[in-house]
């Protein structure tokens, strides 16, 4: 992550921090990646709208930002995976991701947020752009309080887009909280067990077996009312800098 600081000391000194937390999470996320099956899936309309319709597995639903095809090996549900790897491992960061149900996402994710303190860095990520392309919008040093009460206002565009991401970071703590696009909430830390107290007080467990989307066939969507909130909210949050990318990222 790269950024535009006034003070040249202190935007060399967040960046570089920033920098190794993102690598970090890029690393644990690797196998990931690797299983990720949403890249020239043939569906039919028909097949669209059917999943679409069926959003509920159990005690668990999808947001509407995921259309998920049903698979025999992964069914959607609740819960947490640890992961850790090679590369990480000596550091002792972690990465923990959580699969709640539609209407505990925002709820968790903003418990997660406010174990990061009083002020945080964070990006919204925008995917939206059809030639590849994906921009950043940074903020640095912003009040806490007032980016969670904000997302709150926006709590439709941040849940129900598949094509916006949220992700905040504090240095000091060596963290940060993703809610990637898939709706998927991410952990990286070193501190794992304190958010893990999070989702245990929420009483969401930990699942060895736990499968998340990108282990079947899925879609990702958005809405035009939601596609309406993305510029008003890049405006209340009074982002420092917008850096646009060549090529789409996974996480």
């Amino acid at each position: 992550m790269e950024s535009l600081f006034t003070s040249i000391i202190i935007g060399y000194f967040l960046y570089e921090v920033v920098r190794s937390l993102k690598s970090v999470f890029f690393a644990v996320s690797e196998k990931i990646k690797e299983r990720r099956k949403n890249t020239g899936i043939p569906f039919t309309d028909n097949e669209i709208q059917e999943a679409f319709e069926n959003k509920i597995f159990g005690d668990f639903k999808l947001s509407n930002a995921v259309v998920f095809f049903k698979n025999q090996n992964v069914v959607p549900k609740e819960g947490f995976r640890i992961f850790t790897n090679d590369e990480t491992a000596e550091s002792g960061i972690k990465q923990v991701l959580i699969s709640v149900s539609a209407e505990k996402i925002f709820d968790i994710f903003d418990e997660l947020l406010k174990t990061l303190g009083d002020t945080f860095h964070f990006v919204v990520d925008d995917f939206r752009s059809e030639n590849g392309e994906y921009s950043g919008n940074y903020g640095y040093n912003k009040d806490a309080f007032i980016v969670r009460s904000l997302l709150i206002d926006y709590e439709d565009l941040v849940v129900n887009n598949g094509f916006v991401a949220f992700a905040a970071f504090n240095p000091e703590l060596q963290t940060e909280v993703h809610l990637l696009r898939e709706k998927v909430i991410s952990v990286v830390t070193k501190d794992i067990y304190r958010f893990v107290s999070v989702l245990i007080d929420n009483e969401i467990d930990e699942k060895s077996d736990l499968g998340f989307v990108w282990d079947g066939n899925y879609l990702l969507f958005s809405q035009q009312a939601e596609e309406e909130l993305f510029d008003p909210l890049i405006s209340a949050l009074n982002v420092d800098e917008v850096i646009v990318f060549p090529e789409n990222k996974e996480k």
